[in-house]
């Protein structure tokens, strides 16, 4: 009896055990389900910035890792300004973030800068206010540390310098008078973020007449003359009876030091200070236009064209006219007679076929993403009419092959071709330069239906299953088969199948590519293609040339 009242004491006690247990866990779980349910419906922002001034808190880290986020409402700006207060220059807070907390609480207000909402307009009535304070904390301590010869870090001088661009931003005089100050006093004066600073003084900026006539008495150093220049050029062009800062003895001195340094680094201070001389009216402005023409950079010359034009003087739609027959300038002197209103002006030899191609491709090839200037050698290999994938009519395409010598002797030549049609595009790839031109329109049309999201690639881990595939290939001899590509085909590319793909392989023991594509099926030995061919490059090939109706590449005889 004894024993029996002792075992079902045991049970009981599992039993209450089990029960407690399990009211534990439910708890847990519910408070797990209820935080869940809060961090899902927290402000993003707001918790990030609760967090990083929380105990142990690292703000910097908090705001550097937070996504970007709409900055919109009267909360968004609370916590901005608790956070900017928390910055105290006496207690530097320690960060694991590459970035500082002024850089990572200035940049919320630039990005609040963007919307007319409640958050801009406390951040404008009470945040820039506090934020100028903050700027000027920073600024005297890095002149302090200059002053005693310690060494003050880039990164601090860019963090007052995107101050500068909230204050300009925010289009108070106060902050104006900050960008003055430190424009007149060089601060950064070799960093290129004052651009982004000056870029906020367009027409109709209240503080904009201020700030150039402040500025235009005694003209800054380095780039911050040079972005104040690119300014006041834009707004000159949208407003005529604006007075130039550098329409003065000390600017015209300054623009010709520009037009005449030997300096990489002058440049692009040059290219403005060409645009510039449409807008001076100084009589030493025909002396600078001169000096421009004779500039060793031909698109500084073809601006001193267009300042001469638009200044009135016939000498500059007589110099852009010349320049439309240059094949590296023409395509930039012709926008420029229509802008103008003078394309009576525009020779015929600047229109034919072959020469237009070329200069189309040249100035492609001048943008700073292909090779950022003109090419040594440009030749047109082939052009013909051709029916595009989103066209009726047939438009006249180029293929151009184009060379640009290396830097120095040592470096090796930049090769490549393009196309010159409906989109004009540039392949540095020695496999495409290497084959017939109808392979390289085959590759450049898919390549195109590709950009324009008709056709959609699958590799790699995203290859989906590819046995389907295999039933389309009827020669039992292939071997070795390993899928490397998929492509599928939006239906409005109006192609016969949704997807093909294809197999690097083997035939009757020798290697190539194996497309599998229904009765388009086809074999492309590696002997007929470049060394280290690429899979994507023979699908690119075999869809190109079924969607322009060329003969397969593998039944004719082929010259690389």
């Amino acid at each position: 009896m004894l024993a029996l009242r002792s075992q079902l004491q045991r049970v009981r006690f599992i039993a209450i055990a089990f029960f407690a247990v399990q009211c534990s866990l439910a708890s847990f779980c519910q408070a797990q389900l209820v935080d869940a349910i809060r961090n899902f419906f927290r402000d993003p922002l707001i918790h990030a910035i609760d967090k990083g001034l929380g105990p142990n808190g690292d703000l910097a880290w908090e705001l550097n890792q937070l996504e970007e986020v709409p900055i919109e409402s009267e909360a968004h700006a609370e916590a901005i300004l608790r956070a900017l207060a928390s910055i105290s220059p006496e207690r530097p807070a320690s960060t694991q973030s590459w970035t500082s907390i002024e850089y990572e609480v200035t940049s919320l207000f630039s990005a609040a800068s963007y919307s007319d909402s409640d958050a801009y307009d406390i951040l404008w009535r009470r945040g820039i206010p506090e934020l100028i304070k903050l700027y000027q904390r920073q600024r005297s301590r890095i002149e302090s540390a200059r002053a005693t010869g310690e060494p003050v870090d880039a990164e601090s001088i860019d963090d007052l310098i995107l101050m500068l661009d909230v204050f300009a931003a925010y289009q108070t005089r106060e902050g104006t008078e900050c960008v003055i100050e430190a424009a007149e006093s060089g601060l950064g004066e070799s960093s290129y973020y004052w651009e982004s600073v000056f870029n906020n003084y367009v027409e109709g900026h209240p503080q904009v007449d201020r700030l150039f006539e402040q500025l235009g008495k005694r003209l800054p150093k380095g780039n911050i003359a040079g972005a104040m220049l690119s300014t006041a050029n834009a707004i000159s062009l949208e407003q005529d009876d604006f007075p130039h800062p550098f329409d003065t003895p000390a600017g015209m001195l300054r623009l010709k030091a520009w037009l005449t340094s030997a300096s990489e680094l002058d440049q692009s201070h040059a290219y403005s200070a060409a645009v510039a001389i449409a807008f001076l009216k100084s009589p030493v402005r025909d002396s600078l236009l001169e000096i421009a023409h004779r500039h060793r950079d031909f698109q500084i010359r073809v601006e001193a064209a267009w300042a001469a034009a638009r200044a009135g003087l016939e000498i500059g739609t007589q110099r852009l006219a010349a320049y439309c027959q240059d094949v590296h300038a023409s395509v930039m002197a012709q926008t420029y007679l229509e802008e103008l209103e003078r394309t009576d002006l525009i020779p015929a030899a600047a229109r034919e076929p072959e020469f237009a191609a070329k200069a189309e491709m040249s100035h492609w090839l001048q943008d700073e993403n292909e090779l950022g200037d003109a090419p040594d050698e440009i030749e047109v290999l082939d052009q013909r009419k051709l029916t595009w994938f989103d066209s009726d009519e047939k438009v006249l395409f180029s293929v151009v092959r184009f060379r640009a010598e290396g830097e120095s002797p040592l470096d090796d030549p930049m090769t490549g071709v393009g196309v010159v049609g409906s989109m004009t595009w540039s392949f540095f790839d020695d496999i495409l330069a290497q084959l017939p031109v109808e392979d390289i329109y085959a590759a450049h049309c898919t390549f195109e239906a590709t950009n324009h999201g008709y056709v959609v690639r699958r590799e790699g881990d995203d290859l989906p299953d590819t046995n389907r595939f295999l039933s389309q290939w009827s020669d039992k001899k292939l071997t070795k088969v390993e899928f490397l590509s998929v492509y599928e085909v939006d239906k409005e590319l109006d192609y016969p199948r949704a997807s093909l793909a294809v197999a690097q392989a083997e035939l009757e023991g020798k290697p190539g590519f194996a497309v599998f594509d229904g009765e388009q099926s086809r074999w492309y030995p590696s002997a007929q293609f470049p060394a280290d061919t690429l899979a994507t490059h023979i699908l690119d090939i075999h869809l190109g040339r079924q969607l322009l109706g060329f003969v397969p590449a593998q039944e004719r005889g082929r010259a690389l």
